[in-house]
């Protein structure tokens, strides 16, 4: 089944380690104060929707279970989509990298460093 890889050892399935890394990141913003809402089924052009104040953000997770990760985790016509969907929601669009037990929140727009 795609998405559906196993990496050698884990027996965790590779859809499986980033839609619990998903719950991971939405339990951080939430401890924040944000309000989170997970996509159903995680299919879409973002992850997780993300609320404070006035701050709206659409986030897209990527996760590694690698030391480190890169922006490129992240493919063109995705952050394409992932700035479209956050244009026509007046929100802004977020990549949260994580690994090994770190998130790193970035504007899929600009790369700039984000503080939840």
């Amino acid at each position: 089944m795609p998405g559906d890889e196993r990496r050698a050892g884990t027996g965790v399935s590779e859809f499986r380690y980033g839609a619990e890394m998903e719950k991971e990141v939405a339990e951080f913003l939430r401890i924040r104060g944000w309000s989170v809402m997970m996509s159903p089924g995680s299919r879409g052009s973002y992850d997780l929707a993300a609320t404070r104040r006035r701050s709206v953000w659409l986030v897209q997770v990527k996760a590694t279970r690698k030391p480190v990760t890169f922006v490129e985790k992240l493919g063109t016509a995705e952050r394409e989509a992932l700035i479209g969907a956050a244009d026509a929601k007046g929100a802004t669009p977020v990549l949260a990298l994580v690994a090994k037990g770190w998130i790193f929140f970035l504007s899929a727009r600009s790369w700039r460093h984000l503080h939840p």
